[in-house]
């Protein structure tokens, strides 16, 4: 079950990657002035050196990246404000120079290989949160109260959009009101948390996925943990199966033990079927 599993999950993953490739590949680059103006600015502030490529869509519902060595960013073609698209590219590729795609790959693979226990996917769906929070607030370290209040109009805006990117991190990745609400909180209301207290919410949350990990030990058989050989045999868990030679095959939870046992010794106790 455990092999089927991840094996179904796999399937999924190539036939949305699939999916994903045709409904974009055929679209080219962005030839907009303002926009590729506007990621010239972006990327001398963030001294980022990479080409960038920006594809506008109608078919991209909420802003997200794509790629492990060269990012492509997607945009929707809703967008005219300049700080808008400013804001949004900086997003997008702070992403990507913090290696949030590798990291949602890696995790991706844990969760396929760890499908049946709820723990890893809660434990990854905090860290995509966590990537977000840390984007938004390198995003509006800078900004005034107006400029932040703007910033958050868009991830409030983007809010309820299907934001499905099997191979890429979007602006938006909860729909829930309430994710929503804390993110905002996380850099209108920014907050410092003591070094004690960042040192324990970090060791709880290793422990945690130390101990999710060791969860694989649950899906060994249980032979790898039990052999009937070293119980104790007695009659209410052994019994004995006559053959038609005279001899016997000793059976202990219904694992075969021993066969041809003419020497019952010991054994005599045993009821015999």
């Amino acid at each position: 079950m455990w092999i089927i599993g991840i094996v179904s999950l796999i399937f999924k993953s190539l036939v949305q990657t699939i999916k994903f490739m045709k409904t974009y590949k055929e679209i080219p680059q962005s030839k907009n002035p303002t926009l590729l103006k506007i990621l010239k600015c972006v990327k001398s502030d963030m001294n980022f050196r990479l080409d960038v490529r920006i594809i506008e869509s109608e078919y991209v519902k909420v802003p997200f990246l794509c790629g492990f060595f060269h990012p492509t960013i997607y945009l929707n073609t809703c967008f005219h404000n300049e700080n808008e698209i400013y804001s949004v590219i900086y997003h997008e590729l702070t992403h990507f120079v913090k290696h949030d795609n590798w990291l949602k790959f890696f995790l991706y693979c844990i969760n396929i290989f760890f499908w049946w226990n709820p723990m890893i996917r809660n434990i990854s769906e905090n860290i995509y949160d966590a990537c977000e929070y840390r984007c938004d607030q390198i995003v509006t370290k800078n900004m005034s109260s107006i400029q932040k209040i703007d910033y958050a109009s868009i991830i409030n805006r983007m809010t309820g959009r299907n934001a499905s990117t099997p191979i890429g991190v979007t602006l938006v990745t909860k729909l829930n009101s309430d994710c929503v609400y804390h993110r905002l909180n996380t850099f209108l209301y920014p907050c410092k948390i003591k070094p004690a207290i960042r040192v324990i919410i970090t060791s709880a949350t290793g422990l945690m996925i130390v101990l999710s990990l060791l969860s694989i030990l649950l899906i060994s058989q249980a032979n790898d943990f039990f052999t009937p050989a070293d119980a104790s045999i007695t009659s209410a868990n052994s019994y004995l199966i006559q053959n038609e030679t005279g001899s016997y095959d000793l059976y202990c939870m219904d694992e075969l033990i021993d066969t041809n046992l003419t020497d019952l010794t010991g054994l005599c106790g045993l009821p015999i079927k």
